[in-house]
């Protein structure tokens, strides 16, 4: 018995792997306590079953089997499972009318250990599937641990009427005997099927080995035999996008909320196809509808991606955290929140998950590379120079692992060493932004201008929007300004920041009015300057700082929210509902987006609406107070119309391990020069992302009192990868040399600076309410 093709699931590399509490020895930091907070992932494999007493047919579902153990195992959460696919013997040469014998031994003590061995799991599902008609599957089931020892063992019967209950409480059982913690099973029973022949065609349509055609006719033969099997039409759509059949996924995917509107899978691949087309709208649209709706782990992290793709961090920040909550484990999840936990600066916590995701797999890009940059922050050198070492060795024909090679020799000081790993990552993928962004960096130090600059358009002509080409625009001010026009920039936004702190909404203005005649083409600087007459409610500047942004960036969905708010606060209620729905058409899932949409709504006069917005609204934020005043005046607004009260709609949004959303964030301090960001020692805040910023949010949603958040500027140590590698964002076009350009408002129009007496602070929340909002119609 010998291994066979790699399976779909990553999995370590075959070879000694030490044991999960004893993987990583950390030395100088407190590493190895996060670790331990963490806990040790727990590791399971599941060879092909063994087959008895069938021939080439049922051979051929045995894979499909192992990957359906998998799949339940992963999505009840609480451990992580890979299947491993065994070749089955060659049969011996006969005449062509002969039957070959396919029966596949079942793995014995021996090569169970062995298994263990090779791929570091902590146990091995073995299973035999003996037929026992056309109408009944027996499975019998052994879990067996280290030296071949038989930990736990069962048998399930799967017959029609019966098999959707058979294979959770088998998924179930294997899960508890592994964990030693109950699961229930019940979220997944939408899924199932009732017919024995059905489920056994989706296993042949998992089948790996055979081409997506063959597939595909599986998995349709499972819809014929029943049509309500949605893991069959799921499994339909996947197949279809895999093979490029982008007209028969679309036609699939549009059916699937329909047949199933209960079930959040069906929302999100439709999500997911729409976004494959280029349909961003329609995909943020049914991600929200996904994302309110019950999803398990693997689902949420696929929800996190896909947001993360349409360009909302912050909310693929919450998904990721609603899948750890889901207890999945998945080596990918772990790498994102590493990730995550590094923009956050904290980087203890960013290696203890990286080594986790390391445990669980070897063979996600740029994971070894990774986590030789965080140990060297981390001043763990011994580790760190063990990772660059393994990361060359193994995965050297990376990109991405040559990127952060690249980034680990700019730690140590080691410019040309830099350079040669980032030259043979752009000569691996020309088009690698983070790579493009850091030499183009390097250059401009090492003072070759025309080199980087080449670097630095490259990387914006392909990515123009994205968190990495913050860095490239800081660098291009640099050598078309000169550094001290941007150095004295950044040091009048940290001013600005700092008053933001102290309260001081109105002393916000001319330091950032200042820095906006040496940098007037810097959107977000114009955003935090609209934020800040906002706080000091002044809606006339902040409505001229507002379009201001949206001249450089029409389709930034913050800009058009926050231009609802000052024209609403205006008495401008037709152009506040015009700009609250474009901010809904480019951001349509977004709590804060909706309710203000609502309010607008209201103040038009449209209920039916406004109360579908605010119920939408509440579905992704939950127990929201401002959304309780907006209900409160709808009711009221209902009733003195005469209109029969309403029940509100269910809130799906509060399904087991669902995170509140966050509200709008606060002032931008992060501004993509060398900004102000989070003070390590600093209170412990969670951080969202949003266009490449780094900004503090309270748990509770509100937005932050600057008086309880220490910002410091970056130091020239903080190397400019600290940019995310898959965080979404955007910058300012390229710099333009006229101060005022053409048509923008004047000074005057955005309060730039006044230098008179401004008001007191308004508002914290971003959304206004029908408590709140002012009328100043005539």
């Amino acid at each position: 018995m010998g291994t066979g093709a790699a399976p779909p699931l990553a999995t370590p590399r075959p070879g000694p792997t030490p044991d999960p509490a004893t993987a990583a020895p950390l030395e100088g930091v407190p590493v190895a306590d996060a670790a331990a907070r963490l806990g040790n992932p727990v590791k399971v494999v599941v060879p092909t079953p063994a087959v008895e007493g069938a021939g080439a047919d049922l051979l051929r579902t045995a894979e499909g089997f192992a990957a359906d153990l998998v799949d339940l195992v992963r999505r009840l959460g609480g451990a992580w499972a890979a299947p491993l696919y065994l070749a089955p013997p060659e049969p011996d040469p006969s005449p062509s009318d002969a039957v070959p014998e396919l029966d596949r031994e079942e793995v014995d003590a021996r090569t169970a250990d062995r298994l263990l061995a090779d791929f570091g799991a902590h146990a091995l599902v073995a299973a035999v599937l003996r037929t026992g008609g056309d109408d009944e599957l027996e499975v019998g089931i052994q879990l067996r641990r280290r030296g071949g020892r038989v930990a736990w063992r069962a048998s399930t019967r799967f017959v029609d009427g019966t098999v959707r209950e058979a294979r959770l409480s088998l998924a179930s059982d294997v899960l508890a005997a592994v964990t030693g913690r109950p699961t229930d099973a019940g979220a997944l029973a939408d899924m199932g099927t009732s017919s024995l022949p059905a489920w056994l065609a989706v296993c042949a349509a998992r089948h790996h080995r055979d081409d997506l055609e063959t597939r595909a006719e599986a998995a349709l033969r499972a819809t014929v035999l029943d049509p309500g099997y949605a893991e069959a039409w799921l499994l339909r759509s996947d197949l279809a996008l895999a093979a490029g059949d982008a007209e028969g996924a679309s036609a699939l995917a549009a059916e699937l909320p329909r047949a199933f509107p209960r079930l959040g899978r069906a929302w999100l691949a439709r999500a997911r196809v729409r976004a494959s087309g280029g349909d961003r709208s329609g995909a943020a649209s049914d991600l929200a509808d996904a994302i309110a709706r019950p999803l398990d782990g693997p689902s949420l992290l696929e929800a996190a991606q896909l947001a993360a793709t349409l360009a909302d961090p912050a909310l693929s920040q919450r998904l990721l955290e609603r899948a750890r909550d889901a207890r999945l484990m998945d080596p990918l999840l772990f790498d994102r929140l590493g990730s995550l936990r590094q923009r956050q600066r904290r980087e203890v916590e960013a290696v203890a998950l990286w080594e986790r995701a390391y445990v669980l797999s070897r063979s996600i890009r740029g994971l070894r590379s990774r986590l030789a940059v965080g140990h060297a922050r981390l001043g763990n050198q011994k580790r760190a120079a063990e990772m660059y070492e393994e990361a060359l060795a193994r995965d050297s024909r990376s990109a991405e692992t040559r990127y952060w090679c690249g980034v680990y020799a700019r730690e140590l000081g080691g410019t040309g060493e830099a350079l040669e790993h980032l030259d043979a990552a752009l000569r691996l993928d020309p088009d690698h932004v983070p790579a493009r962004v850091l030499r183009g960096g390097l250059r401009v130090e090492a003072g070759l201008a025309e080199e980087a600059r080449a670097d630095l358009e490259h990387a914006i002509r392909i990515d123009s929007e994205g968190a990495e080409t913050a860095e490239a625009r800081m660098h291009l001010r640099r050598l078309l300004l000169g550094p001290e026009v941007v150095d004295r920039a950044t040091r009048l936004l940290a001013e600005g920041a700092a008053a933001i702190r102290r309260g001081d909404h109105a002393g916000a203005v001319p330091p950032v009015g200042e820095a906006l005649r040496l940098l007037p083409d810097y959107w977000q600087a114009w955003f935090f300057l609209g934020t800040a007459h906002r706080l000091a409610g002044r809606w006339v500047p902040a409505e001229g700082a507002f379009r201001q942004v949206l001249r450089q960036r029409p389709d930034q969905a913050d800009a058009w929210n926050e231009l609802s708010i000052a024209l609403l606060e205006q008495g401008r209620g037709p152009e506040a509902l015009a700009a609250a729905r474009r901010a809904h058409d480019l951001r349509p899932g977004d709590a804060s987006i909706l309710s203000n949409l609502g309010v607008a709504l209201l103040d038009a006069g449209d209920l039916a609406a406004a109360r579908d917005a605010f119920e939408r609204a509440e579905l992704a934020r939950p127990g929201d107070g401002l959304l309780r005043q907006c209900f409160a005046e709808l009711e009221r607004r209902e009733e003195a119309a005469g209109l029969a009260p309403r029940p509100r709609a269910p809130r799906a949004g509060g399904a087991p391990g669902h995170t509140p959303a966050r509200a709008q964030p606060p002032p931008r301090v992060d501004l993509g020069l060398p900004a102000p960001r989070v003070d390590p020692e600093g209170p412990d805040l969670p951080v969202t992302e949003d266009d490449g910023d780094l900004v503090p949010v309270e748990d509770d949603g509100d937005l932050i009192d600057g008086a309880d958040l220490k910002i410091v500027p970056l130091t020239e140590q903080d190397p400019p990868e600290r940019a995310a590698e898959d965080a979404d964002g955007g910058e300012a076009e390229p710099v333009v040399s006229d101060p005022a350009p053409p048509g923008s408002p004047s000074a005057e129009a955005v309060g730039i600076p006044a230098g008179d007496a401004l008001p007191g602070p308004g508002g914290r929340d971003p959304r206004p309410t029908p408590r709140r909002r002012r009328r100043s119609r005539k």
